[in-house]
C-alpha cells in the first residue's frame, strides 16, 4: 500500500493520507550526509562515461549511477550533477560511451574523478569507438550510446542513452560499497 504523505494541492489531504493518529511528514528527518551514508549502502558499479567537447576533444568522468533501462529500444541511463563542469557538454552531446570498470583498474575511476587533472587521458590505455568515442581498454562492459533523453531532476540531470555498440571482457567489476572499491566475485548461487 503507497501513501500520500503531504498536502493535496487542494491544501487538504488526499484519501491515500496518514490516517488519523499517525505522522505525518513535512520535512526530512535526516541531514544529507545521513542520507548519502545510507545510499551507499547499495553497492554499485563504477563506470566511466565519456564524450567528445565541441572541438573533438575527448571528456570523461567516473559514474556510480548506471542503470539499464529498457531492452526494447535498448535503453541505459546516468546521472550527471548539476555543478558538474561537464555538464554543458554531456547535455549538448550526441553520442556517449560508458565503460564498466574491472576491479584492476581503480587507479582509472581515481584519475577520472579528480578535478585537479586537466588531461584524464594522457597515459590511459583507451579505445575509439563509434563517433570518436573513447571506451576503457579491459572494461567489463562497454556500451556505445546515441543521446536520447535529458531531464533535469533534483540537483542532477538524467541521461539516457540508446545503445549503439557492446562490447567488453569477462574480468570482476569493481563496486563501490560505502565509498569503499571492492571486487565483486561472480559466483552461481545455489
Amino acid at each position: 500500500m503507497s501513501r500520500d504523505l503531504g498536502d493535496s494541492e487542494s491544501g487538504q489531504e488526499s484519501s491515500a493520507s496518514a490516517t488519523a493518529g499517525e505522522p505525518q511528514m513535512r520535512n526530512p528527518v535526516f541531514t544529507h550526509r545521513a542520507l548519502r551514508n545510507k545510499l551507499g549502502q547499495f553497492p554499485t558499479g563504477v563506470c566511466v562515461v565519456t564524450a567528445r567537447a565541441p572541438g573533438g576533444a575527448p571528456i570523461g568522468l567516473t559514474i556510480n549511477s548506471f542503470v539499464p533501462v529498457s531492452l526494447e529500444p535498448p535503453l541505459v541511463s546516468w546521472n550527471l550533477s548539476e555543478r558538474s563542469a561537464s555538464l554543458d557538454v554531456f547535455r549538448a552531446c550526441r553520442h556517449f560511451g560508458i565503460s564498466v570498470l574491472p576491479s584492476s583498474q581503480k587507479t582509472m575511476e581515481r584519475r577520472l574523478a579528480d578535478p585537479a587533472i586537466a588531461d584524464k587521458f594522457n597515459g590511459a590505455a583507451t579505445r575509439r569507438a563509434f563517433a570518436g568515442i573513447r571506451l576503457i581498454e579491459g572494461a567489463v562492459a562497454t556500451f556505445v550510446c546515441e543521446a536520447y533523453r535529458a531531464w533535469p531532476v533534483g540537483d542532477h540531470l538524467l541521461l539516457v542513452g540508446k545503445v549503439l555498440q557492446i562490447d567488453g571482457g569477462d574480468d570482476e567489476p569493481l563496486v563501490c560499497p560505502q565509498g569503499r572499491f571492492l571486487s565483486m566475485r561472480l559466483t552461481q548461487m545455489a
